[in-house]
């Protein structure tokens, strides 16, 4: 299973939690931060590029996501977070089974579970989580 956590600002990740996670979770890396008044998202394949960006956050909020592929193939474009439109951006940490079959134009089952829930939560209107929220219940 994926390895998501939440680094508070002023404070950094021990590069040994980061470390245990990867041995198991190193299909593709992620990290996403509100800077200068916008959502910052960054994502690669190689773990030393993943530690050496989060070692630059130190004065931010970060979201990190290191994965373990379950569903979808393993490369860039099923590395989290992933965005849903309206500014949102999400990573998750399970299996969302119920999406192998979601029908909608970008999705296919080469993408990641979440990649899916991020393509129909996108063709959705909705302002608030609040309105989209049926869609991961």
């Amino acid at each position: 299973m994926c390895w998501l956590f939440h680094k508070p600002k002023g404070k950094q990740v021990p590069e040994e939690y980061c470390n245990r996670a990867q041995k198991i979770n190193k299909d593709g890396y992620g990290l996403t931060w509100f800077q200068d008044e916008t959502v910052q998202v960054f994502k690669t394949m190689d773990y030393s590029e993943f530690l050496t960006k989060l070692k630059t956050l130190d004065d931010c909020n970060v979201v990190g996501h290191l994965r373990f592929t379950s569903m979808g193939k393993t490369n860039l474009d099923n590395s989290h977070p992933f965005d849903c439109g309206n500014g949102a951006y999400m990573a998750h940490n399970g299996t969302l089974s119920s999406l192998k079959t979601v029908a909608c134009t970008k999705t296919c089952e080469d993408n990641s579970d979440t990649r899916n829930l991020a393509e129909v939560i996108k063709l959705c209107k909705w302002d608030r989580i609040s309105d989209v929220l049926p869609l991961v219940h």
